[in-house]
């Protein structure tokens, strides 16, 4: 019988999730989509989901694009992932905007 992924061991689950949820291109959030998208296998079983999301928040660039009278919106989209998820981020950019500018990052914080 071959063995499901939550019975591999766990370096070579991780090794998995690393490959399948590691992106170069930054996740983008703005103001108008704040939701917790989170990746799919990280919807299989309880103990998936807690190695996935570690992985995915620690190890991905999240860029929030806000109008800079919302700063709301980054506290919603922290929210809606979770204070445990909210601790693996490490790469988090937030990018104001003027309302009536046409150019959407006149100002970024890191």
């Amino acid at each position: 019988m071959k063995p499901t992924l939550c019975e591999l061991p766990p370096e070579l689950r991780n090794r998995i999730n690393e490959m399948v949820l590691i992106q170069e291109e930054p996740f983008l959030i703005t103001d108008d989509v704040i939701t917790a998208t989170q990746p799919p296998v990280s919807l299989v079983c309880k103990l998936l989901r807690e190695e996935a999301l570690s992985i995915f928040y620690s190890s991905n660039q999240f860029i929030v694009i806000i109008s800079q009278q919302d700063i709301s919106a980054v506290q919603g989209w922290l929210r809606a992932i979770g204070s445990k998820n909210a601790r693996h981020i490490r790469k988090l950019e937030v990018r104001f905007y003027a309302a009536s500018s046409s150019a959407r990052s006149v100002r970024t914080i890191v």
